[in-house]
């Protein structure tokens, strides 16, 4: 895991090594272990390596043999020793045991189809000397991250957003239509970053810049085939040997690997599995509250420590914790992000720092293999249609704990439109428009953040469960991964995702959702072959997914903190946000005593508003951080 970044000049200006040292040292906590800088004329490129493979020969740039072509790279290929034995029998000379320079090699041999070869995780930009072609990619999922600037002179782009804005020539000013997205899904579903001229380059997409300009073109598409004609027991069988596989492929490594672990099947699993292959006890590190069951999961963790006798590192957080690290975590994140977990996954890989460099994760398994409720919501949507008889057989299977967000999925739509998408509306239209004063309203009145949700949706020949996995692999897991990666990376930590090999993905794409669903059972497959590896105990926990108890702070602890920021003059003199509609939010909020699906609603949109708030006062008006670059 490391960080990439570099400047491509098309004016023929010699590139300034003060100001890519500049953009190397904001993403320094990518890579502590190493820098490295590549300079030819208009174009130069920098590298920040934190060492997991070939200790001692790994550091980048790597060039090609005869040194024409170069190579800063981000990630890991868990297939590159297959790759790399091809590539010798075609002639190629390798002095590293590197995957970067595996990457070189394949893309000298196969250009950019060989993009279609890697299984792993990656962000890299390649520069061709003789052409003066540079190529700068992203892995199929998005796993890690990779931005870029793009006006008429020049291209800058980096593995994080604060290192674009080391150059001088990109202002920070607010993408007004993505803090719309984001206040609709509290996800930005495209390009579109909160920095309205840096522009996240999309996961299987790579960018192209040569005399013939810049283009992004997309090299790889999701394919929802369901087409696996075999038995229940068969599609268990293979389902356990490609996860055990993709396990022991994710622990290729020549440093310590640990695992987070949370009371779910996805971390649990890939501890167990992980725990048999590491060859010494695993590491797990778990994150809590000490706000009750309902947010401490450690008993099941504990169970499952016990089960692979691995070692076991828990984690409180605590609302000092929340006000002691949230502008940090607001800081590394570059802009704000899906979901409350960030600032818990900060901490906890904080602690995982001490002990591991690497991490598994269960990233993906949720989305993969139907693990929220919205998949059963859009799969009785179909049986009601198709077949009654299976509609009432799988209604009487639904969990009591399952309800609320099924009914919100299956009949919301019917009262805010917006919710036929499958994705969770923070603030819809009509809240919308209490929600931003009324001069940013008239200026973006005609913007409808929902068309990336509507062009994913409109894909023909598709059941609404597919529209689902496909919304959930193309908008949210992206969001998870860079959130993962931006937290684990502020403390020089490295994610891998397991359930996201090549194989896998494959794997799931052939699987009918009934199957996945099986028993009217979220996450049937997962918990089947897990049946007698985990303890009893965890398949009586109902899915939590880390929940954080701020709706409890933002009511106690937190509640000076959050009204001090949100209504703040320095808030309303933006003229952005209609303060007083903010005000009765977080009033109505504090008044209920309730810790229900609607109180965490809330609870996410005080939060989200608080990050939007932080972010603007940390990269707009650097009143944070503002000549830190090692935060």
């Amino acid at each position: 895991m490391c960080g990439i970044a570099g400047v491509y000049n098309f004016d023929s200006k010699e590139i300034d090594k003060s100001a890519l040292v500049r953009m190397s040292g904001a993403i320094k906590h990518r890579g502590p272990d190493g820098e490295g800088f590549y300079i030819n004329l208009n174009f130069g490129m920098a590298h920040r390596r934190l060492s997991i493979i070939d200790l001692e020969k790994g550091s980048q740039p790597i060039y090609n043999e005869d040194k024409s072509v170069v190579i800063v790279y981000n990630g890991e290929i868990y297939n590159h020793k297959i790759i790399k034995d091809e590539l010798k029998l075609r002639g190629h000379n390798f002095r590293t045991e590197t995957d970067s320079e595996v990457v070189l090699h394949a893309y000298e041999e196969w250009g950019v189809d060989s993009l279609l070869r890697f299984n792993g995780m990656f962000a890299y930009a390649i520069w061709e000397e003789k052409d003066r072609r540079l190529i700068i990619a992203r892995d199929r999922l998005g796993i890690k991250p990779l931005y870029y600037y793009l006006d008429d002179q020049t291209l800058v782009f980096s593995s994080e957003i604060k290192s674009i804005l080391r150059d001088s020539r990109v202002v920070a000013k607010v993408d007004c239509k993505a803090l719309i997205d984001y206040t609709t899904f509290q996800n930005i579903l495209d390009g579109k970053t909160f920095f309205n001229a840096i522009t996240k380059l999309l996961p299987a997409h790579y960018l192209m810049c040569d005399k013939d300009g810049a283009r992004v073109i997309k090299y790889w598409e999701i394919s929802i085939k369901k087409n696996m004609d075999i038995s229940m027991g068969e599609t268990l069988a293979l389902y356990e040997k490609l996860l055990v596989s993709s396990v022991k492929s994710h622990l290729m490594s020549d440093v310590p690997v640990g695992s987070y672990l949370s009371g779910g099947f996805d971390s649990a699993s890939v501890a167990y599995f992980a725990s048999k292959d590491v060859g010494y006890r695993l590491n797990t590190f778990t994150g809590y509250f000490n706000e009750g069951d309902r947010y401490d999961e450690r008993r099941y963790a504990r169970e499952v420590v016990h089960q692979i006798n691995a070692i076991q590192h828990e984690v409180m957080i605590t609302p000092k914790d929340f006000i002691e690290w949230i502008e940090k975590v607001v800081y590394h994140l570059d802009e704000p992000t899906i979901g409350t977990g960030a600032l818990p996954h900060f901490l906890v890989s904080q602690r995982a720092s001490r002990h591991v460099k690497v991490v598994l994760t269960g990233h993906g398994g949720d989305e993969l293999f139907a693990g929220y409720p919205v998949y059963k919501a859009a799969y009785l949507r179909e049986l009601f249609k198709e077949d009654i008889l299976g509609f009432i057989k799988n209604i009487k299977g639904i969990k009591r704990d399952e309800i609320p967000r099924i009914l919100y999925y299956a009949l919301f739509p019917f009262i805010v439109p917006e919710v036929k998408h499958g994705l969770f509306i923070m603030f819809d239209r009509r809240n919308r428009e209490k929600l931003f004063s009324a001069q940013f309203l008239k200026q973006y009145k005609g913007y409808n953040p929902l068309q990336t949700a509507e062009k994913i949706s409109d894909i023909k020949n598709l059941t609404d469960s597919d529209k689902v996995l496909l919304q959930y692999l193309k908008t949210y897991l992206p969001a998870l991964f860079i959130q993962e990666d931006k937290v684990g990376m502020a403390n020089s930590i490295e994610a891998r995702v397991p359930f996201c090999d090549n194989e896998l993905i494959d794997f799931a794409l052939m699987i009918p959702i009934r199957n996945k669903l099986n028993n009217s059972t979220l996450k049937y497959l997962t918990k089947e072959i897990m049946r007698n590896k985990l303890p009893s105990v965890i398949y009586k926990n109902s899915k939590k997914g880390f929940p954080t108890p701020l709706a409890r702070w933002f009511r106690n602890e937190l509640r000076e903190y959050v009204y001090d920021i949100l209504t703040s003059k320095i808030a309303q003199e933006r003229g952005i946000f209609n303060i007083k509609y903010i005000r009765n939010m977080l009033d109505a909020h504090c008044s209920r005593k309730t810790d229900t699906l609607w109180d965490y609603a809330s609870a996410n949109r005080i939060y989200s508003l608080l990050t939007v708030e932080l972010w603007f006062r940390i990269f707009i008006d650097k009143r944070i951080y503002e000549k830190d670059t090692s935060c």
